[in-house]
């Protein structure tokens, strides 16, 4: 697969491969030069003011559009109109705060993720805004909106000021940023030296990076063994913890997460139950009511990740990054993701990172 080409912002230039360029994180900008936009630790870049904006103006005909179509559909009738208006606005605020995204947004490949303190770093995770911070986002543009629809833009157009995130007022006040998640670029692992060209002295070398595919293929990996193993529960220490490497952090949509050891084998679910005294039952909250009591089983290894779906009744799902969409996974089917995959258990979602033992000190 052809990887998308890089956006023309002052980054190193993707090197060439036998699929075509592959799209990587940007070097330290040289003395003098602008500084490069950064990429947050999923490998995606923060949404251009431009966009922001091609984004809002879209919710907004969205909204315009519901408001004619019900105002001539219901004879003009004021009460109905403004219930479907209403409608209109709930539905895009429900679906930002569960996904993170509006019918703008979808249009213009953004989403809107919470500014979690770890946001930037390899491995932070990416978790939609939730239902509080989606509804300051929604009722500052609505009011916005409201007192006219320049300034709902010039809310929108301060986004600007801030060069480097492109955060607005209502990012700040609700604690959420705007990503771009059209093109996905490689994040350096801090834990080992980049391997550099053979005496060629390219950009790679010089920015320290190796580049990869854009977006890891999905593939079954039944045939590769996993090593069992245990898993410590937030808050709940374990004897050799202390001695492990990493530690893998499973998010919920709620904030909340659990640390699972490396190796480990967790059962996803409401209520799992684990016929294997290895495997490690996870309650994950289910506030949609499509996940199974034993939903999936997730497995982990230094720098690899598998999924598999255990025959649950709404299905186990991954987003396609490059295509969007969904790929429903087969129900036994082993799969290999990367870290910081959303994993969607029915309509609840959940992303896995990477946590480094200074970082829970």
């Amino acid at each position: 697969m052809t990887a998308a080409a890089v956006p023309q912002r002052p980054r190193v230039p993707a090197p060439s491969g036998p699929s075509g360029p592959v799209p990587h994180a940007p070097a330290a900008p040289m003395p003098g030069s602008p500084e490069p936009q950064p990429v947050i630790g999923e490998g995606y870049g923060y949404a251009s003011t431009g966009r922001r904006l091609a984004a809002l103006l879209i919710d907004v005909a969205f909204v315009v559009v519901v408001c004619v179509a019900a105002f001539l559909l219901s004879h003009r009738d004021p009460a109905m109109t403004g219930l479907c208006v209403a409608q209109a606005v709930a539905f895009d605020w429900g679906w930002e705060a569960a996904r993170g995204l509006t019918v703008g947004k979808a249009v213009m490949g953004l989403r809107v993720v919470r500014a979690t303190k770890h946001i930037d770093e390899p491995g932070g995770g990416l978790l939609p805004p939730g239902m509080r911070r989606a509804v300051v986002r929604t009722a500052i543009t609505v009011l916005g909106c409201a007192l006219g629809l320049v300034v709902a833009v010039g809310l929108e157009a301060l986004s600007g000021i801030d060069r480097i995130r492109h955060r607005g007022p209502q990012d700040r006040i609700s604690g959420t940023s705007v990503i771009d998640v059209r093109t996905r670029y490689v994040m350096p692992d801090d834990d080992e030296p980049p391997a550099l060209p053979d005496g060629t002295g390219t950009a790679d070398a010089a920015s320290g990076l190796t580049p990869v595919p854009m977006v890891p293929s999905m593939r079954s990996a039944a045939s590769i063994p996993l090593p069992a193993a245990r898993a410590v529960v937030q808050g709940v220490p374990a004897a050799d913890a202390a001695a492990a490497k990493q530690v893998a952090v499973l998010y919920f949509e709620n904030g909340k997460g659990v640390r699972l050891d490396i190796p480990s084998r967790a059962l996803l679910g409401r209520y799992p139950a684990p016929a294997d005294p290895q495997d490690v039952p996870v309650q994950v909250p289910d506030t949609t009511g499509t996940m199974s009591r034993t939903h999936a089983l997730l497995e982990i290894t230094a720098g690899r990740m598998w999924i598999t779906d255990l025959n649950s009744t709404n299905g186990t799902a991954l987003p396609r990054e490059d295509q969007g969409g969904m790929t429903r996974l087969a129900a036994g089917a082993r799969t290999e993701i990367p870290f910081g995959t959303r994993i969607f258990l029915g309509d609840t979602a959940v992303s896995v990172s990477l946590l480094k033992n200074r970082e829970r000190r």
